[in-house]
C-alpha cells in the first residue's frame, strides 16, 4: 500500500511539473517574434527592497529602477536577458523598529555580475519570467557591507494593479513579490527579496502560449469570457 502511495505522489508530482512547462512565446504587438529575431526594450519602475535576518529586518530600501531587456523566441519557449539595470537614488526606507539601515548616508543596490539569462514560463493561471543568476551587491555608502545577493526572482506579467490582468489593463509589467524569489548571501545566511513592479516598455510584449493566439484581434472578444485571446485562464482567485 505505502508503495502504491508513494507511486502516485511521484506521478502527481510529474504530472504537475508537465503542466507548467508548455511552451512558451514572447510577442511583439500580438505577433510572435520571429526565429532569429530579438527585441531590446527598457524596463523602468519602482522596487522595494528588504534584506533579512532570522526574525529581523537589516535593510529596506525604495529604490527607482531602470534597465534593458531583451526578448526572443527559442523552440520550446520565450527566453531573454536583462542586460543592464541600476537602482539609482535609493531611499533609505524606515524599519520596524524605527531606525534607519544607513543612519544618513545612501543605500547602494548594484548588480554584481550581468547579464541574467530569463525564460518564459507559463502555470495554468498565468506566465512568470524567470531571472536566473541574478546577483546584486548591497551596502551603505562608507559603512556595513551586506554581501552579494544571488539567486533566482520569477516576476509575473501582468498590469499595474495585479488584478483581473487581461480583463482590465495591459499585461505590460514585470510583477514582483516575495513570495516569487528571494535572493541569498552565504557567508551570513542573510536573505534579500524585491517587491513592485517594473513596466516594459511601450506596451509592446505579450506573453502567450506556442503557437500563439487566435486571428481575432483582442476587442472582439466579450468581457465575460474566462479566458483570455492569448491562453491565460482566469483564476478562481488571485494567486501570489
Amino acid at each position: 500500500m505505502s508503495k502504491l502511495v508513494t507511486m502516485t505522489g511521484v506521478l502527481v508530482c510529474l504530472m504537475a511539473h508537465a503542466a507548467q512547462a508548455e511552451p512558451t512565446q514572447w510577442a511583439d504587438h500580438r505577433a510572435s517574434i520571429p526565429a532569429g529575431e530579438s527585441r531590446n526594450l527598457g524596463i523602468a519602475g519602482t522596487l522595494t527592497l528588504q534584506v533579512k535576518a532570522v526574525g529581523k529586518t537589516l535593510v529596506k530600501g525604495v529604490c527607482p529602477t531602470t534597465g534593458l531587456a531583451a526578448f526572443w523566441n527559442e523552440s520550446e519557449h520565450g527566453h531573454g536577458e536583462i542586460r543592464t539595470i541600476s537602482f539609482a537614488n535609493c531611499t533609505d526606507a524606515t524599519l520596524p523598529n524605527g531606525t534607519k539601515t544607513c543612519a544618513g548616508s545612501a543605500l547602494e543596490v548594484r548588480p554584481a555580475t550581468l547579464t541574467w539569462p530569463t525564460i518564459l514560463e507559463a502555470s495554468p493561471t498565468f506566465y512568470l519570467d524567470e531571472w536566473h543568476d541574478v546577483a546584486v551587491d548591497i551596502r551603505c555608502a562608507g559603512g556595513t557591507d551586506y554581501g552579494t545577493f544571488s539567486g533566482q526572482l520569477t516576476p509575473k506579467i501582468g498590469d499595474v494593479d495585479d488584478v483581473n490582468n487581461w480583463r482590465d489593463d495591459d499585461d505590460d509589467h514585470l510583477l514582483f513579490r516575495p513570495t516569487r524569489g528571494t535572493l541569498h548571501e552565504p557567508a551570513s545566511g542573510d536573505s534579500a527579496t524585491l517587491e513592485g513592479a517594473l513596466t516594459i516598455e511601450g506596451k509592446r510584449i505579450q506573453a502567450w502560449r506556442f503557437p500563439g493566439p487566435p486571428a481575432a484581434p483582442l476587442s472582439s472578444f466579450a468581457p465575460g469570457l474566462t479566458s483570455s485571446p492569448f491562453g491565460e485562464h482566469e483564476p478562481a482567485e488571485e494567486e501570489s
